[in-house]
């Protein structure tokens, strides 16, 4: 089922994300960007919604749960989120088509386009070397890896200068794939896998990094990324999991949940259905620490009750922060409730 597109948005929340990404009360170059790109594409109508039914089971009972605001603010529209009576699977019902349509969800400015700076590009070198230490001990050094949605090409090219391997990346972004080529000599694909038409059993790694939750049918793409490996290959794949403590604390203001880009929240007994269910075995789910998942969700919920300017900044990514909640994260990951899962997966 479709439905009409909504009201057009307004300049004013165009100002509002300004003030959002404001520093030290001056914008920054994304707050600029963000209002620029809200001004010329947001003034249009909103995308044609799609109701859809499971991608895992195909069932079309599910149950609301509650609905979410775009967190980017563009201009605070609505989705649902809903679970699946057949099989647990929870996703945005109804979500914006393909293509072009939820394209409209994602600026230039938007984040993973653009190489990290500061205390993020740290934390994100220190698990890259972690990966790269995990994966030397599944691929030979000639090994051909594939990353999927590889953005501003960080990861990538960590891979290829660390790592020594054969990288090729795509992102369905052309914004992104300039800043890789820019900013890390990569020559990314620019579209989505499963219309790319790779060769079949060409890869020894498929790496999906934070990518699955934003696709449209993760059944597809699980399906071509097995048809690419070649016999005894890999899948390394991280999700967000709905079925953490932090979203049992938080609810709604989870930070893993981000309607309408993450259309699928996946806990280990869905997305180990879906490996499964496209011909892997020998599933192994990885629960990560990671303690600025919970600041943010913090943030969020703080946010949402109008606390105090100052209350809500403190929530920041910032040594003292990042320490305070350490020891709940790495609770988490004991008990199998971490916000985060890494999966690897064989063909």
């Amino acid at each position: 089922h479709r439905h009409a597109p909504a009201r057009r948005a307004s300049t004013g929340a165009a100002r509002a994300i300004g003030s959002r990404w404001q520093k030290n009360g001056r914008e920054n170059l994304f707050a600029r960007r963000a209002i620029t790109e809200f001004l010329s594409h947001h003034q249009a109508m909103r995308a044609t919604l799609e109701t859809v039914v499971c991608d895992l089971c195909g069932s079309s009972d599910f149950q609301p749960l509650y609905t979410m605001a775009d967190q980017l603010g563009l201009d605070r529209e609505e989705f649902t989120i809903v679970k699946c009576g057949g099989c647990g699977l929870v996703f945005v019902n109804p979500r914006p088509e393909e293509e072009e349509e939820i394209n409209h969800y994602y600026p230039s400015a938007y984040v993973p386009y653009h190489p990290l700076r500061g205390l993020r590009r740290l934390i994100k070198t220190l698990m890259l070397r972690l990966e790269l230490r995990r994966l030397r001990k599944l691929l030979s050094p000639s090994a051909k890896i594939l990353d999927v949605g590889a953005g501003a090409g960080e990861d990538a090219a960590f891979l290829r200068d660390q790592g020594g391997f054969t990288v090729e990346g795509t992102d369905v972004s052309p914004f992104a794939v300039a800043q890789a080529k820019k900013y890390f000599n990569l020559d990314l694909r620019i579209g989505r896998i499963e219309t790319m038409g790779f060769p079949s059993e060409s890869h020894d790694l498929v790496r999906i990094r934070y990518v699955l939750s934003h696709v449209h049918s993760p059944r597809r793409v699980l399906a071509e990324a097995y048809r690419i490996l070649k016999p005894g290959g890999r899948l390394a794949l991280w999700v967000p999991n709905i079925d953490s403590l932090d979203w049992r604390i938080f609810g709604r203001y989870w930070e893993g949940q981000e309607p309408p880009r993450h259309l699928f929240d996946f806990s280990p007994a869905t997305i180990r259905r879906f490996l499964v269910k496209a011909g892997f075995s020998d599933v192994r789910i990885r629960h990560s620490i990671v303690p600025n998942t919970f600041i943010h969700s913090a943030r969020n919920f703080l946010a949402a009750r109008r606390a105090p300017r100052f209350l809500i900044k403190i929530f920041g990514l910032n040594p003292v922060m990042l320490a305070l909640f350490l020891p709940l994260s790495l609770a988490a990951a004991i008990i199998g409730r971490s916000d985060r899962i890494m999966v690897i997966a064989k063909k």
